[in-house]
């Protein structure tokens, strides 16, 4: 299973965020004509720690998540359950720890949206 569908699985099955986006939760962009609010996430850095040469002993990549809305007040709730959705994470799947480091808003005028963004940073579980 892929560090993708492990967020995936743990964004949609965390019910505080189900009752607002329900399963529009996607992958770096939402397709045209999705319904508001939704959820993107998308990988910005994929740092690791190397011990001996050769061998990775952990992940730490950093994501960004994003609630859409056509509402600022609306994208800011589907962010604080995008919060505690990525906190919820942690010893499932292959996540060891979850750091939330930031975020913000970014309106998109064009489009009429508001996004609002977290940043996590996953420890994640390195095979032996």
């Amino acid at each position: 299973m892929t560090i993708e569908q492990d967020i995936y699985d743990g964004l949609n099955g965390y019910a505080g965020l189900e009752a607002l986006v329900s399963d529009r939760i996607y992958e770096v962009q939402f397709p045209e004509g999705t319904v508001m609010p939704c959820v993107t996430y998308q990988r910005i850095s994929g740092p690791y720690d190397q011990g001996v040469p050769g061998n990775i002993i952990g992940k730490h990549p950093r994501y960004q998540l994003t609630a859409w809305s056509d509402d600022r007040a609306e994208a800011d709730e589907v962010a604080e359950q995008l919060e505690l959705a990525a906190v919820s994470m942690i010893g499932s799947s292959s996540f060891k720890d979850v750091t939330l480091a930031g975020g913000g808003h970014v309106p998109d005028p064009d489009a009429a949206l508001f996004a609002s963004r977290v940043d996590a940073i996953l420890l994640v579980a390195v095979a032996a």
